[in-house]
């Protein structure tokens, strides 16, 4: 034991002698005789100086510059002559207000005192960007922040549960407006040749009429028929509560028909947003000048409804009200409705199905007689343009039709569901061969192979009993809750 004490003594001893030595090489490098400096100073040969033991030095080694921020006597350029303290000015382009610097960072104002904004005239200080962000973290810290609320046991858990409803009626709504886009190319249209109606010679105006026949293009409704299937399906259930908040779409598909439909349940919303798209379509019908410019446009709005869709596929027959009468095929050949705007084929009367609609434009004789062109199109929702198609050709080179029309145009028109006298005086035709089966909301034409209509007295097949049993538009728990 003794032994190994006197050997820790030893070296603690050795370490103190050491650095003692330590000490006295430094003080003698850091006072050579006579005042001048090692060779290995950096006044002397460039070099970096070796760090010096200040508390060696006594005051009378202090000059008048070895103040905090100043060079040591030696240490700067010119040997032993003392440093200067210099600032340059920041480059205006990289200087900027705090106003700048909140707007391009986006960063809410912090609480700094107006001296650090303002200088001594009142006018904004400029710093830069770095400058005010350290600026900014420090006063940035005094705002208070919102505590955050603490969730209840049972009210965490229902919060969460509304917010999925939510998310998942906004799904549905994304699913609709996507699903949507595919029903804006479902129609192609025939025109016959303009009638003229006569004019008045005091004033030199006069008027014309057409025919317009909206066709359904069979492939691409069942495509979107299969198309509503397919989605409706993915977002289809009761809800919560059936019921409530959400509803059944009844879809006439074209592989199990109408007498065997399918429902699907949807929210509200969804089911809004549909209706209100399908709501939005317009048949606008143009005439177009020689030089391509708008001369007469006419729009109206089809009727159409979120149950449309299934509807499509059962137009109404427009050639039953003509062949009514003898005289309306004698009118319908005199008047050329086989020809077409542009003196082309017309309208094709083999294919009974459809919706026809008038359409007449008055106006001067010598605007109406700059008449080159005709278009009819489907305007979808949002002003988007479906299905479009242009009879004729403009004479004039280098024209080009117009995208728009002007707010003014010199001749005036008209659109509206077709009835026979409106050409040729005879007599109307009968209301499904008109323009409500597509312009009345909700109604569907006659059916393939429909035999006449219901004796008189007889209920309609909507309003006869059918008494009780299952309903697929009622879920089956329904009984089992209030209200519905």
């Amino acid at each position: 034991m003794t032994n190994r004490r006197g050997q820790i003594v030893a070296a603690i001893s050795a370490v103190i002698v050491l650095l003692a030595v330590v000490l006295m090489v430094g003080q003698l490098r850091a006072q050579p005789p006579g005042g001048t400096p090692p060779p290995d100073m950096a006044g002397a040969a460039g070099g970096t100086a070796p760090p010096m033991d200040m508390g060696s030095m006594g005051p009378g080694m202090m000059g008048p510059d070895m103040g905090m921020g100043m060079g040591m006597p030696g240490m700067g350029a010119g040997g032993g002559q003392p440093l200067e303290w210099s600032e340059s000015e920041m480059p205006e382009e990289l200087t900027m207000t705090y106003d700048q610097f909140v707007s391009e960072t986006g960063v809410k104002r912090a609480g700094i005192p107006s001296v650090y904004l303002k200088d001594d005239e009142g006018k904004d200080i400029k710093r830069t960007r770095n400058s005010w962000w350290q600026l900014h973290r420090i006063y940035a810290a005094e705002l208070a922040v919102a505590a955050e609320r603490l969730k209840g046991t049972p009210g965490g858990s229902l919060e969460a549960e509304v917010l999925k409803e939510y998310a998942a009626k906004d799904n549905e709504v994304a699913m609709i407006q996507r699903v949507y886009k595919s029903c804006q190319d479902l129609f192609s249209f025939e025109m016959s040749a303009p009638v003229p109606n006569g004019g008045d010679g005091a004033h030199r105006n006069g008027s014309f009429g057409c025919a317009v026949v909206v066709r359904v293009k069979q492939s691409n409704v069942r495509r979107l028929l299969k198309t509503i299937e397919q989605e409706f399906s993915r977002f289809s259930h009761y809800g919560m509560r059936p019921g409530q908040g959400r509803r059944a779409y009844k879809l006439v598909t074209y592989d199990r028909g109408v007498w065997r439909p399918k429902f699907y349940w949807l929210s509200d919303e969804a089911l809004n947003e549909w209706d209100r798209l399908w709501r939005s379509h317009q048949l606008r019908v143009r005439a177009y000048g020689t030089d391509g410019e708008v001369v007469a446009e006419a729009t109206m709005n089809l009727g159409h409804s979120g149950a449309t869709p299934g509807e499509l596929l059962y137009p109404p027959d427009i050639k039953t009200g003509m062949l009514a009468q003898e005289h309306w095929l004698l009118d319908v050949q005199r008047l050329g409705a086989r020809r077409g705007f542009d003196g082309g084929p017309g309208i094709n009367w083999k294919d009974p199905r459809g919706w026809i609609y008038a359409w007449s434009v008055s106006g001067a004789t010598a605007d109406l007689s700059r008449v080159d062109a005709a278009e009819a199109a489907f305007v979808v929702a949002e002003g988007e343009m479906g299905s479009r198609r242009v009879f004729g050709r403009l004479v004039q080179k280098d024209a080009k039709f117009a995208a728009f029309a002007p707010d003014s145009r010199p001749l005036s028109s008209s659109l509206q569901p077709f009835q026979g006298d409106m050409l040729t005086g005879g007599g109307g035709a009968r209301p499904g061969a008109g323009g409500p089966g597509m312009g009345m909301p909700g109604e569907m034409g006659a059916m393939p192979g429909e035999m006449g209509g219901m004796p008189p007295g007889m209920p309609g097949l909507g309003s006869m009993p059918i008494g009780s049993g299952y309903a697929p538009e009622v879920p089956p728990t329904a009984a089992l809750m209030p209200g519905i």
